[in-house]
């Protein structure tokens, strides 16, 4: 996520921006892969887009953040916990809501608030090439983000979106069909059992 060079959106509109993308990502499936996030897809959002791993039940790290991240945090944030971004009553309740998207998955949308406003993050589950979920895309936008442990989190989330299990594939059934078989002979009349998907 290097490309930063498209104009700053208005607050909603960064978020709408990349969750539509992840969506268009996902299609029919479950979870868009992590292989398939294109920087440049999200051109506008990128200065508060960031991808996280989740090392432990609770603890995700960030693998990638965007330039309003690291302006606001004044570091780079490459390898942090996310949890260091909130002051400490909040970072167990962070922890539960990384879990629930990666464990539900789900999408999870939160309220953040700095000293001087309100802001949002948005984490949206990713799948790894063997199906297993351990990272998010997110957007992160909170104005007034100064350094590490300034954030409170609202233990009411905006949103919670448990994302539905795919309807398993059926078992191929067998159908009796009359009058399948052609020809002539003793046999010709009887049904017939053909294997149907």
């Amino acid at each position: 996520m290097s490309r930063e060079t498209a104009p700053n959106l208005p607050h909603s509109e960064l978020f709408d921006l990349v969750e539509t993308y992840w969506q268009a990502l996902r299609g029919a499936r479950r979870l868009p892969l992590r292989t398939e996030i294109e920087p440049a897809a999200i051109d506008a959002a990128l200065g508060h887009a960031l991808i996280a791993e989740r090392l432990a039940p609770g603890i995700a790290r960030f693998r990638v953040a965007g330039g309003a991240l690291r302006d606001g945090l004044g570091l780079d944030p490459h390898g942090l916990l996310m949890s260091s971004l909130f002051a400490a009553p909040s970072r167990a309740i962070f922890g539960g809501f990384v879990d629930f998207a990666m464990d539900g998955p789900a999408i999870v949308d939160l309220a953040v608030t700095s000293q001087t406003a309100r802001g949002r993050l948005l984490m949206l589950p990713l799948a790894g090439g063997d199906g297993t979920v351990n990272r998010v895309l997110g957007v992160l936008s909170v104005a007034g983000l100064r350094g590490l442990g300034r954030l409170t989190l609202d233990p009411a989330p905006l949103r919670v979106l448990p994302l539905p299990q795919l309807p398993a594939l059926g078992r191929p059934a067998l159908q009796v069909i009359d009058g399948g078989r052609k020809g002539k002979g003793p046999d010709a009349a009887r049904p017939a059992l053909y294997l149907v998907g």
